[in-house]
């Protein structure tokens, strides 16, 4: 894995700020696909706001390609859609007020590692992304290896941390894989580990096999379902197609719309753009949607959603020089008496540096002290495991 230069780390960038709700978890998933509640307003943020990078193989493709045609299936009334003309028009650059996505910024997907780490770096490096403010990975059908490899940590948990507090301004949506009923012992459980780490962490996840889990009546097909959206028995008999289902009870062009779905069925790829666009409206700014929201509106006039009452989150800070060279200092602050807490330090190779860490801990607060004579030059993490939780903070060393 390259390391990031950290003179470059230190240079002030200048991005598009997102809204505050952002600093809590976002999850799409199956429940976000309901293209009729995501508001005018909020389209048209996120076409004013956001500039995507999205890199994806031919599974990630049914998002994009679902946006594609999802523009004209509006501009005709599908769904009963009544929004202004090319609401859902997307480009490269954000041409004439469309969205700016750039689709398939570089080659592969994020079953490529280091490849699909090191091309973000490149990319987000060059002057003329510096408006960058989404980057989004697609998988294709290797997370469940990752998953039987026991490397799904090293190759995707971590790398997309370390790009978070590489690039602070960005967000980065986590995404699942695909539905393989083949493979399901080894892909569930891989989508599931994805799944409970953006929730421990408060992460934004776009969660592609969950749409594709259930069916336009709810049911659920996370165990006995496939990406092409067939379901079998336990033996492996095919039992039917949900999606092909649905599209021949249903109106072409009213109810859903044909477009290219690469290993899938053209509804599931309706249901994928409709969920990315519900997520880019969310990075937008809409939060109506949350359970703690009040009622439909803009709440950059009708007010913020409130904050969950009484809820305290521990704390990781840098209290210290950084970039350091002999020791870096950091403190823990947690709200309860709880002190138990492991921490490591791993550099951007993903190799883990041990003794390194000393820390002592008291009612509220622990001190935790990295000595930093003898490692390299370059850039560090230390990471906190507390509780469920696991926080980092960015250290250099000089």
């Amino acid at each position: 894995m390259n390391k990031i230069p950290a003179n470059k780390l230190l240079i002030a960038l200048t991005f598009l700020v997102l809204p505050r709700v952002l600093t809590g978890q976002i999850t799409i998933d199956h429940t976000c696909t309901d293209i009729t509640r995501v508001p005018q307003w909020a389209i048209d943020s996120a076409r004013s706001k956001l500039h995507i990078a999205y890199a994806h193989t031919s599974h990630g493709s049914q998002i994009t390609e679902g946006m594609r045609n999802l523009v004209a299936f509006a501009n005709d009334g599908g769904k009963g859609l009544n929004l202004a003309e090319n609401s859902f028009i997307y480009s490269n650059g954000g041409y004439q007020g469309s969205l700016d996505l750039h689709d398939g910024f570089t080659p592969g997907d994020a079953g490529y590692f280091p490849l699909w780490y090191n091309s973000t770096i490149a990319y987000l490096e060059k002057p003329e992304n510096a408006d960058v403010n989404v980057v989004m990975w697609a998988w294709c059908g290797q997370v469940g290896e990752k998953y039987q490899e026991d490397s799904l940590w090293l190759t995707y948990l971590l790398p997309m941390s370390q790009l978070e507090a590489a690039y602070p301004q960005i967000k980065f949506v986590y995404m699942t894989g695909h539905l393989d009923f083949n493979k399901r012992l080894t892909t569930n459980p891989g989508n599931d580990s994805i799944r409970s780490f953006c929730r421990n962490n408060h992460k934004v996840m776009y969660d592609f096999a969950d749409i594709e889990s259930y069916g336009p009546d709810g049911t659920c097909y996370k165990y006995n379902g496939s990406d092409n959206c067939s379901y079998y028995s336990p033996t492996g008999d095919s039992l039917g197609n949900w999606a092909v289902d649905y599209q021949n009870s249903h109106t072409e062009g009213v109810d859903w719309y044909n477009c290219l779905s690469r290993h899938s069925q053209p509804y599931n790829a309706n249901l994928k753009a409709y969920a990315a666009w519900w997520l880019y409206a969310t990075l937008a700014g809409w939060t109506n949607w949350f359970p703690t929201s009040l009622e439909e509106g803009n709440p950059e006039t009708e007010g913020e959603t409130p904050d969950a009452a009484g809820t305290e989150e521990p704390k990781l800070e840098v209290v210290s020089e950084n970039p350091a060279t002999h020791q870096v200092c950091l403190q823990l602050n947690h709200p309860t008496k709880k002190t138990v807490f492991t921490t490591q330090l791993i550099d951007t190779y993903g190799r883990i540096h041990p003794n390194c860490i000393q820390t002592e801990s008291f009612s509220e607060t622990s001190s935790i002290v990295v000595k930093t004579r003898g490692l390299s030059a370059g850039i560090y993490y230390v990471w906190v495991q507390y509780g469920k939780q696991v926080l980092t903070q960015k250290i250099i060393v000089i």
